[in-house]
């Protein structure tokens, strides 16, 4: 009888570790909506590109490498690629640092392009990007942006309105 629990017990761990604990390739685009916070009627149809690996470590939180292009945003496109570290995770829901940056000597100097906050799931159907109009490189004080994801406002309302039920307090907005 033990044999055969401890035989279950490790083919369930060798199910659970192959399942939720590797690396996954992600290559998809995204139909999101741009919207300013104080002027949402004004949102905008755009598109995330998501292209790189989705790390997820045994022990560890998972972390995305690659690029997360949005279209109309050529920083977004032309920089090497970025690195975010799920810093928070609630129900299916991961929240990162979204930094765009570029190497500007060889003295290992690097220049932030644009920076923001990440939520996102693992298949990144659902995304909310928060950031600015010049995605945090101006001092000023500026109006919030969000690219989420949907076809339209309405969809991409509901994709915003899920991930906060789900992930709780802390995401924004």
């Amino acid at each position: 009888m033990l044999p055969v629990v401890l035989a279950l017990f490790v083919c369930a761990a060798l199910v659970y570790v192959v399942t939720n604990h590797t690396t996954k390739n992600i290559n998809v685009t995204r139909s999101a909506i741009q919207y300013l916070e104080v002027e949402p009627v004004a949102a905008t149809q755009t598109k995330i590109k998501i292209d790189g690996k989705l790390y997820r470590p045994l022990f560890s939180p998972i972390r995305f490498e690659g690029k997360i292009s949005v279209e109309g945003y050529d920083f977004t496109q032309n920089t090497p690629n970025i690195h975010i570290n799920s810093t928070m995770k609630n129900n299916g829901i991961h929240m990162g640092r979204l930094s765009y940056q570029a190497p500007i000597d060889a003295d290992f100097m690097i220049k932030e392009l644009g920076s923001g906050m990440i939520w996102f799931d693992e298949r990144f159907e659902k995304m909310n990007i928060w950031t600015t109009v010049s995605w945090g490189q101006n001092d000023k004080k500026e109006p919030r942006m969000y690219i989420v994801t949907g076809d339209t406002y309405e969809q991409a309302m509901q994709n915003q309105n899920d991930m906060r039920e789900r992930f709780g307090e802390g995401f924004v907005p």
